[in-house]
C-alpha cells in the first residue's frame, strides 16, 4: 500500500516537473523570438528546410540557447533562464526519487 501511494506522489511531482520545463522552456523559445529576431528567423529557416514546420524551428532556437549563437551573448535575462532551466532540470531528476525515499523511511517508522 505504502509502496503504491509513493509511486502516485512520484508521479504526480515527475508530472508537475515536466510541466514546469515545458513552461520554462516555452518562455525562453518566446524571449527568443521577440528580442533575437535574426537568430530565430535562421532557426526558423532551418526548420522549415529540415521539414516539419514549427516543432523544428523550436529544437532549433533551444538548441542555439544550450550551444549555438545565443549561447554565448551576455544577456542577463537569458542568464537568469538558464540558471532556472539548469534548476528544473535538477528538481526533475532529484525530486521523485527524494519523495519516494522520504514515503519509505516515514513508512518504515511508522509500521514500526
Amino acid at each position: 500500500m505504502i509502496t503504491i501511494i509513493g509511486t502516485i506522489v512520484t508521479l504526480i511531482a515527475a508530472i508537475f516537473a515536466v510541466y514546469k520545463l515545458n513552461q520554462c522552456t516555452h518562455g525562453i523559445y518566446l524571449y527568443i523570438q521577440q528580442h533575437y529576431q535574426d537568430e530565430y528567423q535562421h532557426c526558423e529557416a532551418l526548420g522549415r528546410s529540415a521539414g516539419g514546420g514549427q516543432r523544428n524551428t523550436s529544437l532549433f532556437v533551444m538548441e542555439s540557447f544550450h550551444s549555438g549563437k545565443l549561447a554565448s551573448i551576455d544577456d542577463p535575462q537569458l542568464q537568469q533562464m538558464r540558471q532556472q532551466l539548469t534548476r528544473l532540470k535538477t528538481l526533475f531528476i532529484l525530486s521523485p526519487a527524494l519523495i519516494f525515499l522520504s514515503i519509505i523511511i516515514i513508512a518504515e517508522q511508522w509500521v514500526n
